[in-house]
């Protein structure tokens, strides 16, 4: 069996995980979110990337798309949580 040999190897810059997560895993870790899993980790984490790439942005007046504005509000109401 070959294996490929790669000449550069990424280095994550940002080992993340929720506070839940087992104490192994956090020491691993250099930034752990304040927001636990299952209520806004990932968003928070996505976030944090993208400023450090400098491709964030937001604008809140602003919609995604159209069609995204009503599928978020459809399914709020649906499930009855804010999201």
């Amino acid at each position: 069996m070959m294996f490929r040999t790669y000449r550069y190897f990424v280095r994550p810059v940002l080992q993340s995980a929720h506070p839940d997560a087992v104490a192994d895993v956090k020491e691993a870790c250099n930034y752990i979110s304040p927001f636990p899993g299952g209520r806004g980790c990932i968003k928070d984490i996505v976030e944090k990337v993208l400023k450090m790439q400098g491709r964030w942005q937001f604008d809140p007046e602003i919609p995604v798309s159209p069609s995204t504005t009503d599928h978020i509000m459809e399914l709020s109401k649906k499930t009855g949580r804010n999201v």
